[in-house]
């Protein structure tokens, strides 16, 4: 590849192709979203060589004046991984990213249910199968990707134990089952304890599917069953809170 006129709106393509081939959707999409969404728009138009790290601050910045906060470590990380490569395939000198400050990122606040707030739970008007879902999510700690993968085999009631060992992804608005889960700690086995297993006690001689959670017609749900399944549900508490 010639490195003479090459922008890097282009050199961001070819390092998507060459150099990202195999990845999982989801990381593709994000790789993607990064470099079609903001990248390309704001500085593609850069030749490579000429790219300075004022270029990616300004854009940086003007983003964050925006409200953007893990978007822009995901660009950043994009960009550095993609500049990383042109210096080894000596396309430019240095990677100006390193020069590139991001604002301090500040946490969401997390916090446990308070035992009324569990209580307003409880005593909710859910169907068996919201209830259920509930439940899973507030006495494991599974992820939303986790508990929409799990099916009858993953689940001892005799040995009150629950396998997480796959998750679900949406492409588009279709789910797809991974697997695996990305780290080996994503593999584990979580207790049920006394008053989940009540529940899904109930729960399971209802379920025809042999996913726990299904859309209506016994398959996974999809990203819009699944949002119309949790409206349902934040309904029912809405008035109570």
């Amino acid at each position: 590849m010639d490195s003479e006129g090459l922008t890097v709106a282009v050199w961001a393509k070819r390092w998507l192709e060459v150099y990202k081939v195999g990845r999982e959707h989801n990381t593709m999409r994000i790789y993607n979203n990064a470099i079609d969404v903001h990248i390309i728009p704001s500085i593609g138009h850069y030749r490579l060589r000429d790219l300075k790290a004022h270029h990616v601050q300004d854009m940086i910045n003007k983003k964050a004046a925006k409200g953007l906060t893990r978007t822009l470590e995901i660009v950043k990380s994009t960009l550095n991984q993609m500049l990383e490569q042109a210096v080894l395939n000596e396309y430019i000198h240095k990677n100006v990213v390193k020069g590139v400050v991001l604002s301090k990122r500040e946490k969401p606040h997390k916090r446990s249910l308070t035992d009324n707030e569990k209580q307003i739970i409880a005593n909710a008007d859910f169907d068996l199968k919201s209830k259920a879902f509930i439940y899973t999510l507030l006495y494991t700690g599974v992820r939303r990707g986790e508990i929409l993968a799990l099916s009858k085999d993953d689940v001892d009631l005799e040995r009150k134990t629950i396998s997480i060992n796959k998750g679900l992804i949406f492409l588009s608005n279709q789910a797809e089952i991974k697997n695996s889960p990305k780290t080996e700690a994503g593999n584990r086995i979580i207790p049920i304890p006394d008053v989940l297993y009540d529940v899904l006690n109930s729960y399971f001689p209802t379920l025809e599917s042999l996913h726990c959670f299904p859309a209506n017609d016994g398959k996974l749900m999809s990203k819009t069953s699944f949002r119309r399944f949790w409206a349902k549900y934040i309904s029912k508490l809405r008035y109570r809170f």
